[in-house]
């Protein structure tokens, strides 16, 4: 009970604070910042921001080849990103960047908060339990193998092989490498998710029931109906 009660308490505000009334309040408050930027300690903000992106990549051990790949990603890729995203914000329409800035805030806070819950400590005894190491930051899953173009170039078109998993398996799935630490899953496919209507239906019911977790989609779009991309535009936690 030692971990579990915190782990609730956790997924209680993680869940209160993704329902549509909390997410609509956070976006006006960053369609505000935005809009009051010029009165804002931005350089105080923007150093924060930095150091936050250095230290999540700090996963692995000083010293190590994985250590040092993670230090060079980030210096070559996610510094660049670092400064697209703050010329994004600066010159954007804050009416339309509030919502980037709302949900980029919130998969850094609320993972923050779930990781703090989960590895508060690394070899960390609780009880009879033994919490691991956080093995994760984000997840890849290749889930729906069938696709209805064949494009030039494709990586992945000889594998279309296998049985789509059932919305079960997708759950399991997911619930497993958030147990690994990943608050960020990308689904992204050997084929079109949104091939089957039916399928892409399962996936999205999934990706409703855990809005404590944030998803990305690849998809080439063709094959979305009107029901389907209502259904996004209300995930709080997808792209």
């Amino acid at each position: 009970m030692g971990l579990d009660l915190p782990l609730l308490a956790a997924d209680v505000v993680v869940r209160a604070l993704s329902t549509r009334p909390a997410r609509t309040a956070t976006r006006r408050l960053a369609e505000l910042a935005l809009r009051a930027q010029p009165l804002l300690p931005t350089g105080r903000i923007e150093a924060l921001a930095g150091d936050y992106l250095r230290a999540s990549s700090t996963c692995c051990e000083k010293g190590t080849a994985h250590q040092r790949c993670a230090e060079r990603f980030r210096a070559d890729v996610g510094e660049t990103t670092f400064c697209r995203a703050r010329t994004y914000l600066r010159e954007g329409d804050p009416r339309k960047t509030a919502a980037r800035l709302d949900a980029w805030v919130r998969i850094a806070m609320l993972g923050e908060l779930r990781s703090a819950v989960l590895y508060p400590r690394r070899g960390r005894t609780v009880g009879d339990r033994q919490i691991p190491d956080r093995l994760l930051n984000q997840a890849q899953l290749a889930l729906y193998p069938h696709c209805d173009l064949a494009c030039e170039g494709c990586f992945t078109e000889e594998e279309r092989t296998g049985r789509a998993p059932t919305a079960e398996q997708v759950a399991w799935l997911v619930d497993e490498v958030a147990s690994c630490g990943a608050s960020v899953v990308h689904i992204v496919g050997k084929g079109e998710p949104f091939l089957s209507a039916s399928w892409a239906s399962g996936l999205l019911s999934v990706l409703e029931a855990r809005p404590h977790l944030f998803f990305t989609l690849a998809t080439h779009g063709m094959a979305v109906t009107d029901e389907q991309a209502e259904r996004l535009a209300l995930l709080g936690g997808a792209s």
